[in-house]
Order: structure tokens, then C-alpha cells, then sequence
């Protein structure tokens, strides 16, 4: 696996194994793809396996993947109209 940035391989210091990882990375660009190509609904079910797995500490995943995340849950949120959940996933992002 090829780390491009300092925090993943800080992150494979720390023991992480390479699934762990990327497992979050993944999920971001999975929301991606189904924001481009207008099927949010298949968010929901990423986002739930991601939840319910709790493989990981969220905190110790490179910035630009928790933020990317949390964007991508908050915009999720608007598009169901979940407005108290979206400031949540906002401030969460933010790390206040």
C-alpha cells in the first residue's frame, strides 16, 4: 500500500493494518461517487457499516479523511432534511 500523505504512515506506525486505513478512505470516495452520480440513497448503507463497525478510533485517521467524511454525512443529512444533524456533523468536522 502506498501512503500518500505523513498521517497515513504515521498511522501504520501506530499498528494500524492497511485495511483498517484505507477503510475509511474508501468510504469517502464511495460518497463521492454516489453524490456525482445522484444515487444518495446508497450513502445510508456505507455510512451505517461504517458506524456500526467501530473498527477504528475516528481521531487517529488523517484530517483530510475525517473532514471528508463528516462533509459528506452533513450534506447526506441536508438532503434528508435533518438540519439539527447537520450543525452535529459540522462542528465534529471542524474539531470543536
Amino acid at each position: 500500500m502506498h501512503c500518500r500523505d505523513k498521517g497515513c504512515k504515521r498511522s501504520l506506525r501506530k499498528g494500524k493494518g492497511p485495511k483498517r486505513v484505507g477503510a475509511l478512505y474508501v468510504t469517502c470516495q464511495l460518497l463521492k461517487v454516489y453524490f456525482k452520480l445522484g444515487t444518495v440513497h446508497l450513502c445510508r448503507s456505507v455510512i451505517r457499516s461504517i458506524e456500526t463497525a467501530r473498527i477504528f478510533d475516528f481521531e487517529e485517521f488523517p484530517t483530510r479523511d475525517k473532514v471528508t467524511y463528516m462533509y459528506y454525512t452533513g450534506r447526506l443529512e441536508v438532503f434528508n432534511e435533518n438540519f439539527l444533524a447537520v450543525s452535529d456533523e459540522v462542528f465534529i468536522g471542524l474539531g470543536s
